[in-house]
C-alpha cells in the first residue's frame, strides 16, 4: 500500500470500484497460470482408469494371449 494524502471528503463507492477494477487489471497483466493440485491428481487418476479400461477391452476382444508364452 502506498500512503496517500489526507482528503477532507471521503471517497465514494464508485472510486473504490474503479480502484478495484484497476488493481485487478494490473494484476492480470503480470499473473501466470498455475495448475491446481486437485486437477493434476484427477488427471493422473483418469489416465490410469483409461489404461485399465483399454486393457480390459483388449482382453475381451483378443483374449488373454499371455497364456501362450
Amino acid at each position: 500500500m502506498v500512503p496517500s494524502k489526507f482528503h477532507a471528503v471521503n471517497p465514494s463507492e464508485l472510486a473504490f470500484r474503479l480502484a478495484t477494477i484497476g488493481a485487478f487489471r494490473e494484476a492480470f497483466k503480470f499473473a501466470k497460470g498455475v495448475t491446481l493440485e486437485p486437477i493434476v491428481h484427477m488427471t493422473r487418476i483418469l489416465k490410469s482408469l483409461l489404461i485399465y479400461i483399454l486393457f480390459v477391452l483388449s482382453l475381451m476382444l483378443f483374449g488373454d494371449s499371455r497364456s501362450n508364452y
